[in-house]
């Protein structure tokens, strides 16, 4: 890695889009602490995507991030700095995409370079597993993302912010913080360890023209307890978690606009699921993947109403599209029948009509296509001075990306 970095770096005014992948820490500490000077005192003018992702989302499950000795020298670390701190949004002044995987920042100074005077911002922005102490802090959050009022993609898993010692879930969920108005966030994807973690991030979010959400549940697999996600899908509808006795006046639907709904490994009951779907009625596709359909399939029927006349009302009326995905192997031919009676009788009360997809889980593989990848996988060892990769550099007649495996 220290070979591959420093020779690469004499091109830094000429990175466009740098994405650094490994399995272990330990690359990825030398790597980023030969960039963070470099970046810190030159910047990276150019650069408009940054993926920095540690391949090992079990490693997020210790609540203490280890090496611990490799822990506080973190990216965009200020020891290095010789920018004033009113010049440093002039270090990445074209950064469109970053993705930070296992990997985390001085989250203070990356907001700092993150606050432009242009009006230019992220467009998309990741954050995957992260140990909690070196989430950012809920002040810290807030700020990465007011800096970036022209977001479009959103997607955090397992991370979010960090609640100290002196919070508790009560007090972390249900805080004072003002809205975080994104008017151009269009797709948010949430993967959450635990419920307060899901929740705090919704009620930051003022997102009125999201159209697609992904919400799966990523604990621990081998975790006993089950996460109960009836206030999440209580809050997406109402603006108002379960567990609140009293609306706020504030309250407010946090997707109003959703249109494409994906869910993945949520547990809920069929009656905060069918509250839900009453609730968005311009949905138009619903993916279920891993879910226990025998609970929220019957949720699409049209059910009676209290209204005088006793009318029918049919679920997000405008579904056309229902899809699942990793379906029991054998089962799938069940569910499918499941779907299409469903479909007839919310057709009966007016609503589209709906095409269904049903996948079951694969549990073959083909051991040549295996062997395969062996194979092509097989790489060139780099020589110790790295001379082909600098040739080949200098011989570019234009920039081109750079990822390091």
């Amino acid at each position: 890695m220290l070979n591959v970095v420093n020779t690469i770096l004499p091109y830094i005014h000429r990175w466009r889009s740098l994405e650094i992948l490994t399995d272990v820490w330990a690359p990825m500490f030398v790597a980023l602490s030969h960039i963070n000077p470099f970046i810190l005192s030159l910047g990276a003018q150019r650069l408009e995507y940054l993926a920095l992702s540690r391949c090992n989302e079990f490693a997020s499950f210790s609540p203490d991030f280890y090496p611990e000795s490799m822990k506080e020298e973190s990216f965009f670390t200020p020891n290095d700095c010789i920018v004033p701190v009113q010049y440093c949004n002039t270090l990445l002044p074209n950064l469109r995409h970053l993705k930070l995987q296992g990997v985390h920042v001085h989250w203070s100074m990356l907001n700092l370079m993150l606050t432009r005077q242009n009006d230019v911002s992220l467009v998309s922005l990741e954050l995957d597993y992260h140990s909690y102490d070196v989430r950012p802090s809920l002040e810290e959050f807030r700020q990465l993302l007011s800096s970036n009022p022209q977001l479009e993609m959103l997607k955090i898993r397992g991370s979010g912010p960090f609640a100290s010692d002196a919070d508790d879930d009560v007090t972390l969920v249900h805080h004072d913080y003002r809205f975080i108005h994104l008017p151009s966030l269009k797709n948010v994807t949430l993967g959450y360890h635990d419920i307060p973690e899901c929740q705090t991030i919704l009620e930051l979010l003022d997102a009125p023209n999201t159209w697609r959400l992904h919400l799966e549940d990523e604990s621990y697999k081998a975790e006993p307890e089950v996460l109960d996600a009836s206030s999440i899908l209580s809050f997406l509808a109402t603006g108002v978690f379960s567990d609140v006795k009293h609306k706020s006046p504030s309250a407010r639907v946090a997707f109003p606009g959703l249109t494409s709904l994906s869910l993945s490994s949520v547990k809920t009951g069929k009656r905060s699921f069918n509250a839900f779907l009453n609730s968005v009625k311009n949905l138009r596709d619903l993916t279920l993947n891993s879910m226990n359909l025998d609970e929220v399939l019957c949720s699409l029927l049209p059910s009676d109403s209290n209204t005088p006349d006793n009318s029918i009302l049919c679920p997000c009326p405008r579904l056309d599209k229902a899809t699942l995905i990793n379906v029991r192997p054998g089962c799938g031919p069940r569910y499918y029948s499941s779907l299409s009676d469903i479909d007839g009788k919310r057709r009966e009360h007016g609503s589209t009509s709906l095409q269904c997809e049903v996948r079951e889980i694969v549990l073959e593989h083909d051991d040549e296509d295996i062997n395969m990848d062996f194979e092509l996988n097989e790489g060139f060892e780099l020589d110790e001075g790295s001379e082909f990769l600098s040739d080949y550099i200098d011989d570019l007649e234009s920039d081109r990306s750079i990822m390091i495996y």
